[in-house]
């Protein structure tokens, strides 16, 4: 089975759990000897290059990897270069349309057992049964693992949506700057940082 590691966003925020999140993806990427990184769900180019380069130095704290930036018109071939790859955060929305575009239904690219899928907020919502959007609302996910997911759970201008949205259950509340770990047949959690879940 792939491992899904899911963040709940905000991963600028200097602290110890963050840490913790790029040492894991320095350690998958390491023992792969490179990782794919996808920003896609950012609008312009120099947003997403932006945020490479933050993420980037975040990640060669830990390893002397240089990650590669996923590119749409070659995402296809480069998924299939790499086992390790990270799913950044920004407008969900934008991201599903633009993988869509890629991959039309096809979610396959998202399930392969030799791969370890890095997600943030955005990253992570792509993943879930459904997810909700403080802007847009309830969605549906890619339907990879079977939770609901509302990620920044808690955080400032979220909470009076927290437990009221996504009424289908299980649930994955996804605090910021928190991940949990996924890699088991019947995806359940195997590792969590201060992770709500709601059974």
């Amino acid at each position: 089975m792939p491992k899904y590691i899911l963040h709940g966003g905000n991963t600028k925020e200097p602290c110890l759990a963050n840490d913790d999140f790029f040492k894991l993806m320095a350690k998958e990427a390491n023992t792969h000897g490179r990782i794919l990184m996808c920003y896609f769900s950012r609008e312009s180019v120099e947003e997403q290059r932006e945020t490479l380069l933050r993420d980037t130095k975040a990640l060669q704290r830990f390893t002397n990897i240089e990650p590669e930036e996923a590119l749409e018109e070659i995402f296809v071939e480069q998924m299939q270069k790499h086992n390790v790859i990270y799913i950044a955060g920004g407008s969900t929305e934008l991201l599903m349309k633009r993988l869509k575009n890629i991959f039309g239904d096809d979610t396959s690219w998202l399930t392969k057992p030799s791969k370890t899928y890095f997600g943030s907020s955005a990253g992570s919502y792509i993943m879930a049964r459904d997810f909700f959007s403080q802007h847009t609302g309830l969605h549906k996910g890619f339907g990879i693992i079977p939770y609901g997911i509302i990620a920044h759970h808690e955080a400032d201008g979220w909470t009076e949506y927290q437990d009221t949205t996504i009424r289908q259950k299980p649930l994955l509340m996804l605090h910021e700057t928190q991940f949990v770990v996924i890699e088991t047949a019947d995806a359940s959690v195997t590792h969590n940082s201060q992770l709500t879940t709601h059974n």
